[in-house]
């Protein structure tokens, strides 16, 4: 998705990468591990709290 929308602009993936403190965007697996998380046991007490998987963007 992130790839299609891209193709417009050049330059977005650059721009956008560059907004975030750790300067990427974040890989699908990346996504997909927080959400395997938020499924498991582990995850047992995390109960009515937001779980932000920005790398940082909200911090600035």
């Amino acid at each position: 998705m992130v790839q299609r929308f891209s193709a417009l602009n050049p330059d977005l993936m650059d721009q956008t990468a560059a907004a975030h403190p750790i300067s990427r965007i974040a890989r699908p697996e990346e996504i997909a591990n927080a959400i395997v998380w938020l499924l498991s046991d582990a995850a047992s007490f995390a109960v009515g709290s937001p779980l932000v998987i920005d790398a940082g963007y909200t911090t600035r």
